[in-house]
């Protein structure tokens, strides 16, 4: 994702990485809440709205933690910023946030976010990476994916929407 010139890195982590914030702008979380820090790693419990294909509420418990890289002699300009998160081992995760009645658990193996400036063009880019168990059958699969690009945009336009 490219966003316009004029956002910040500073202002999108915050929209995506805060929960108060995401909160504020996403219409796909009914909830999220930080459930505990330990040390620079946030545990992190989201629940999604249910949506067309997938007509049940889900949670996802993830672990995350974030870090800035800059390159040896790099200036401030030249940092990037990771998140790196993946979901909690399911029987830690229902010590810390049991089930909840009629909300599927989602279960994230691996998840990412790169963030950095392109100098040249005075904008932040960013990469998006995330591989999960959705727990859809073949037929919702194929109709999430025909469907993912639209859903990528409708979340661009809101979070910039926030933003603006």
């Amino acid at each position: 994702l490219f966003f316009e010139p004029g956002f910040s890195m500073d202002q999108i982590i915050l929209a995506l990485h805060n929960e108060t914030r995401r909160l504020s702008w996403d219409s796909t979380l009914q909830s999220q809440q930080l459930i505990q820090q330990l040390g620079r790693v946030d545990l992190v419990h989201q629940i999604q709205k249910p949506h067309a294909l997938a007509n049940q509420r889900r949670d996802i418990f993830e672990k995350k933690v974030g870090f800035a890289f800059r390159p040896e002699n790099g200036s401030k300009a030249d940092v990037c910023n990771f998140f790196y998160f993946s979901s909690l081992d399911s029987s830690e995760a229902k010590e810390l946030c049991p089930e909840q009645k009629d909300t599927l658990r989602t279960f994230v193996f691996f998840g990412m976010h790169k963030f950095e400036v392109l100098k040249e063009a005075k904008v932040v880019k960013a990469t998006l990476l995330l591989q999960c168990d959705a727990k859809l059958n073949k037929i919702k699969m194929g109709l999430y994916k025909a469907a993912l690009p639209t859903l990528s945009k409708d979340f661009y336009c809101s979070l910039t929407k926030y933003l603006k």
